[in-house]
């Protein structure tokens, strides 16, 4: 359950530092963009790595994706009595939850 937690925590913690180019936005293709992002995690909370698991075929949007990943570094320390060294996170980043 702590882990479950955790995982919004870190979720909403990348999300809040988070920015796409407002001039970018396509109120009719820009609601389609989406990027999933792997992130894995070490027990202090610093980034060990991230890799694409789907890139949005927009190269601007992609960019704006790892600069929220490296803004969020590191993140909080795992939750006490959780006991794994490292964790492994699929973030979806959409444009629709940038604006929500």
């Amino acid at each position: 359950m702590a882990i479950r937690m955790y995982r919004l925590q870190v979720y909403e913690w990348i999300k809040s530092n988070w920015a796409y180019p407002v001039a970018l936005r396509d109120p009719k293709s820009g609601k389609d963009l989406e990027s999933v992002v792997s992130v894995k995690v070490q027990e202090t909370g610093r980034i060990l790595e991230s890799a694409f698991k789907k890139r949005s075929g927009n190269i601007i949007f992609d960019q704006s994706v790892l600069k929220a990943i490296e803004r969020s570094d590191p993140l909080p320390r795992f939750p006490n009595g959780y006991r794994k060294t490292w964790e492994e996170f699929e973030i979806t980043f959409n444009l629709e939850d940038l604006e929500g």
